[in-house]
């Protein structure tokens, strides 16, 4: 069986890239599940990455023994990710991140320890517009080439954190997805 989650990024306006993600990907894959933050709903201004690796851990807990995993993950959503490999729940077969935004992480979350970072293993894309004013592909291009040998960054043309263009997606996703 082979399973999709998604983890969109910070806002809530991510929730749109998150169910467009699934519906663009739904027929590779035997289930779904996109998670929704919880500061969504509360108003708050960012994800409390506690709590929603919280509901992540219980979801990967409920499927069932055997599932392939894959996820795709947008900008906090792949710190998300990054975090839940490293503390050993979410083992996926595959990742793919878009807008990785490690300037954020290193101070919000990472408070100076690189060490889920330094210690990701899973084969992973990482697709990054070269001009994206939320995440600097310079920085995320260094952090990647230093500390992440399993990932392979694309740079991808574009000047925004939108990471819509399914059709440079489907070129490298879809050969993975279709195995």
């Amino acid at each position: 069986m082979k399973h999709l989650i998604v983890l969109p990024g910070n806002s809530a306006t991510n929730k749109a890239w998150g169910e467009r993600m699934v519906s663009h990907y739904a027929d590779y894959f035997d289930s779904l599940y996109v998670q929704e933050y919880d500061h969504w709903t509360s108003e708050g201004t960012s994800m409390d990455m506690v709590t929603e690796e919280q509901k992540l851990r219980a979801h990967v807990a409920s499927l069932a023994p055997g599932t392939e995993v894959f996820v795709l993950a947008k900008s906090a959503g792949s710190i998300l990710c990054l975090g839940a490999v490293a503390a050993g729940f979410l083992n996926p077969v595959y990742c793919a991140f878009f807008g990785m935004p490690f300037e954020w992480a290193a101070t919000d979350v990472f408070g100076g320890n690189w060490s889920v970072v330094d210690s990701f293993s899973v084969p992973a894309i990482a697709f990054h517009n070269t001009h994206d004013p939320t995440a600097p592909f310079l920085h995320t291009k260094q952090v990647i080439d230093e500390r992440m040998p399993k990932v392979s960054l694309i740079a991808t043309t574009g000047n925004d954190h939108a990471y819509d263009d399914y059709d440079v997606y489907d070129q490298y996703l879809l050969t993975i997805f279709k195995r």
